[in-house]
């Protein structure tokens, strides 16, 4: 048994969690790289979710390469979608590449939410077809948009999750103009520093106050408390050693993981090496994790071409 297994990610350690899709993703969530408060610092900025009907908002998660940034966005927007009348969510995230010119991407991003809202009858063909002959003119375009959904009346407001960008504040004025009544977007940046420096800028686009989003690194006690919670998810799903809370603050202060993406890759992948050992060895090894079989692992991953230990 892998107690770091996450439900419908099989394969993939660091994929992010997305309760909006997977309802039990939301057990799985713990409160490290400061997800928690940012999470909590999110409710509190929305607010009244209503107030999202009469005005577009821009949220922005900023954090180095695996901090959780995807996966905070998830579960604000789920909860966001549980909140409203009736929350659309449409994530684009995948819908493009980072390093894609920016005009593409915008562009690009209009398409694919119009071809959802078509998949999903939100909007009739004739609608669709409108909408998709101001692809030249986007700042137009949303606006139709947006005029289209407060004509239904159903208390509609759209989520979209926008795939992440290496030139992220130019883009983002974009979107911050882009969001209007009933319009929603998330965006997410590994740029801390940068995102900071134009943060005034992206304010003076938006209609309404922008909410910005920091997550992590981790904390020392940070490794401890998520392999604990971890290990308390599956109490009685097999037997496997557990690893200890002085155990997880060596590793957490060896200079890496440094963020619970890592953490979570190499955690999974030392339990995996072990699942695959044989009953009698396992038989003959300690209950307990030792640091020195973590970084066994981690320097055997290492030497493994065409791994990723960095993400």
């Amino acid at each position: 048994m892998n107690p770091y297994l996450v439900p419908e990610t099989t394969g993939r350690p660091q994929a992010p969690l997305c309760p909006h899709e997977t309802a039990e993703h939301e057990r799985y969530y713990v409160p490290v790289d400061n997800t928690q408060a940012a999470f909590e610092k999110f409710q509190e900025e929305i607010g009244d979710t209503a107030s999202l009907l009469h005005e577009g908002r821009l949220v922005v998660a900023a954090g180095q390469q695996g901090c959780g940034k995807t996966s905070l966005i998830n579960r604000c927007a789920a909860w966001l979608a549980e909140n409203l009348p009736h929350g659309e969510i449409v994530s684009l995230v995948d819908e493009s590449s980072a390093s894609d010119p920016i005009e593409h991407r915008l562009t690009l991003v209009y398409e694919c939410l119009l071809a959802d809202l078509a998949r999903s009858k939100v909007l009739s063909a004739d609608q669709v077809r409108e909408l998709a002959e101001l692809r030249d003119r986007l700042e137009l375009g949303y606006r139709t948009l947006s005029n289209r959904l407060d004509a239904l009346d159903s208390g509609l407001a759209l989520i979209v999750l926008l795939p992440s960008s290496e030139d992220l504040v130019k883009e983002i004025e974009h979107y911050a103009r882009f969001a209007r009544r009933k319009i929603l977007f998330f965006a997410e940046s590994s740029y801390v520093d940068y995102v900071d420096r134009h943060w005034a800028q992206i304010r003076r686009a938006c209609r309404a106050e922008p909410v910005l989003l920091r997550v992590g690194p981790l904390d020392d006690g940070d490794g401890w408390l998520f392999a604990r919670t971890r290990q308390e998810l599956h109490p009685d799903a097999g037997v496997y050693p557990k690893v200890t809370e002085e155990t997880m603050l060596r590793v957490t202060t060896s200079g890496y993981p440094t963020s619970i993406g890592q953490l979570q890759t190499l955690l999974y992948g030392v339990y995996e090496d072990l699942r695959r050992r044989s009953p009698e060895e396992l038989a003959l090894r300690s209950p307990e994790l030792s640091y020195e079989e973590i970084t066994d692992y981690f320097f055997r991953l290492m030497r493994t071409p065409g791994e990723d230990t960095t993400r």
